[in-house]
């Protein structure tokens, strides 16, 4: 009978102490429930703050960068207004200077070719008055035409026997025709070689001339080398060269002085080592 009681009182602890361990249990299950809900609002209202707070941000940021590209245009559109007025100054005023130069310079040009233009008529003057230069004059472009006329003449004389080989050919009229133009080419192969090449030379040349030396240093030098021959040619000596050769020779000269300064320029100016 006691072990059945003590057994009952047992059995009763036993669930008695299943009973409180269920009740804290339950209650602790419910105590972590209502932290863990606490928490989670908590957090779920932190994340709304944090959601407002980075939209405020972006809104700030978005402005910030509106700002500076207000700013950005409005100092772009101030510097280019400025750089336009000072370019529209800067080229009234370069245009005034380069007005003012090239009035200076016309009017320096002006006094240069009249002065030029003084100095020729007055040696050719010179020259039309002077007896030794207008023969000089004659004979030297009558040896030039001398020249042309020796070419001719040999061109003719080259002709006039090839128009002998008729008397080779044995047929009549073939002769004549067969003749007639072996000498009309031989005359047109010599005239048209050496005219062609005094005539191409001529170009060639001038061409050259112009290109590299045809400016007021040149003119300088050729007015005043041929001024003294031309003023004092009737008290030169009769037995000396023709004043025209002269004048040709001393131009002649300037050209090649002015060939090699320039070769020297270039040379300093761009060496090969």
């Amino acid at each position: 009978m006691l072990k059945n009681e003590l057994r009952k009182k047992s059995e009763k602890i036993v669930s008695l102490n299943e009973t409180i361990e269920n009740c804290a249990r339950k209650e602790a299950e419910a105590v972590v429930l209502a932290v863990k809900e606490k928490y989670a609002a908590k957090e779920k209202r932190l994340a709304a703050e944090i959601q407002q707070a980075e939209k405020r941000e972006a809104a700030l940021q978005k402005q910030e960068d509106n700002m500076r590209k207000m700013i950005s245009d409005e100092a772009n559109q101030i510097a280019a207004d400025t750089k336009r007025r000072i370019q529209i100054r800067f080229d009234k005023e370069l245009t005034s200077a380069k007005k003012q130069a090239q009035k200076k310079v016309d009017a320096a040009n002006s006094v240069a070719a009249g002065a030029f233009i003084y100095g020729i008529c007055t040696t050719l003057l010179t020259a039309c008055h002077s007896e030794r230069w207008r023969s000089d004059s004659v004979e030297f472009f009558r040896v030039i035409g001398m020249i042309f006329v020796k070419v001719f003449r040999t061109a003719a004389d080259a002709a006039s026997h090839t128009w002998t080989i008729r008397e080779m050919i044995p047929w009549n009229y073939l002769d004549m025709i067969i003749a007639g133009i072996l000498t009309a080419v031989v005359f047109l192969l010599i005239t048209g070689i050496v005219y062609g090449f005094l005539v191409y030379a001529i170009y060639k040349f001038g061409k050259f001339y112009k290109e590299f030396f045809a400016d007021q240093p040149s003119l300088i030098v050729a007015l005043t080398s041929m001024a003294p021959l031309v003023w004092f040619a009737d008290s030169y000596p009769s037995n000396i060269w023709n004043l025209i050769v002269i004048w040709v020779i001393i131009h002649g000269a300037y050209l090649l002085i002015r060939m090699l300064v320039i070769s020297a320029n270039s040379a300093s100016r761009y060496p090969l080592y």
